[in-house]
This record gives structure tokens, C-alpha cells and sequence, in this order.
């Protein structure tokens, strides 16, 4: 099993409400040219997705115009989709 930190409510009694973990931990997950691309993402209980960041990317796409800013919108909008 891949490292997954829980998140727990301390105002709902300590009940666990959340997990988190790093796409590499789970998949090794590569992007473009097969170089390391890692996500951190939350996973709530329901299956919905709670928030996704890029920890770290090798993209050669920010090289024609494509921001850091862009690429951080467009997997932020995976929150609340259920796997």
C-alpha cells in the first residue's frame, strides 16, 4: 500500500474525513518525454477529489508560453470530481 496521510476533523470528534498522498508514491507517474511528474492530492472519503497541486514537472510545454500559473489551473480543476 502507498504512503497516504489521513486527515482528521478534530471539530467532528477526530473523524477521518480525508486522505492524501503524492502520485509518484502511487503510480510513478511521468509526463511528457516520460520525465517525473508528481502531483499531491487530497481524496475525500465520497471518492471526490478535494484538491490537487504540483509538487514537481519537467514540461517542456512552458518553453512555448504555457506558465507554472497555467498548468497549476488546469489540474486544480480536477477538485471535487469523483474518481
Amino acid at each position: 500500500m502507498p504512503p497516504v496521510v489521513t486527515s482528521l476533523d478534530y471539530s467532528r470528534d477526530g473523524k477521518l474525513i480525508a486522505h492524501a498522498f503524492f502520485t509518484k508514491d502511487v503510480n510513478g507517474a511521468t509526463g511528457y518525454l516520460a520525465r517525473p511528474l508528481n502531483l499531491a492530492i487530497g481524496l475525500g472519503l465520497d471518492g471526490a477529489i478535494t484538491g490537487v497541486r504540483i509538487v514537481e514537472h519537467h514540461e517542456p510545454i512552458l518553453t512555448i508560453g504555457v506558465s507554472d500559473k497555467d498548468l497549476a489551473a488546469f489540474v486544480e480543476r480536477y477538485a471535487g470530481l469523483k474518481i
